[in-house]
């Protein structure tokens, strides 16, 4: 779904639990496949939305569980786009540690940049009307 430039962790997280997994409960895959770019990242020069390595992980990790609950399992995953040589490799562990349920054990070097403080935030108000609309113009995925 088109989400407004500047989308945070919370934005993305609210489009998953909103949008993302309502439809895959409702379509039952056999099996889910992700393409897990890492071109919103925060320091994409290209993507244009704010998403830390923690977002990544976060979204791996419901990516992971909704796969056990709805494929026993069944995940493939596979690393696409993504411009930041900088900042790529965390935002990847992030999305390995998500799907593992575990920590690699490297810290993030830029946890504490203030861009990534301020990816941490919860979803605006752009965000909720996308959601909205999404689940408006497709009632029959959203019970």
């Amino acid at each position: 779904m088109p989400l407004p430039a500047g989308t945070k962790d919370g934005g993305y997280l609210l489009a998953f639990d909103e949008i993302v997994a309502p439809v895959l409960r409702g379509f039952a895959p056999e099996l889910i496949v992700v393409a897990a770019g890492q071109d919103p990242s925060v320091f994409d020069p290209t993507g244009r939305m704010l998403v830390s390595a923690g977002g990544f992980r976060a979204l791996a990790e419901r990516v992971a569980q909704l796969a056990d609950e709805l494929t026993g399992g069944r995940l493939v995953v596979s690393t696409e786009g993504g411009y930041s040589p900088i900042y790529n490799p965390f935002c990847f562990l992030a999305v390995l540690e998500g799907l593992a349920g575990g920590s690699g054990g490297i810290a993030d070097p830029y946890a504490d940049d203030a861009t990534v403080l301020a990816a941490r935030a919860g979803p605006d108000d752009r965000v909720r009307s996308a959601v909205a609309s999404v689940r408006a113009a497709q009632p029959r995925w959203f019970s």
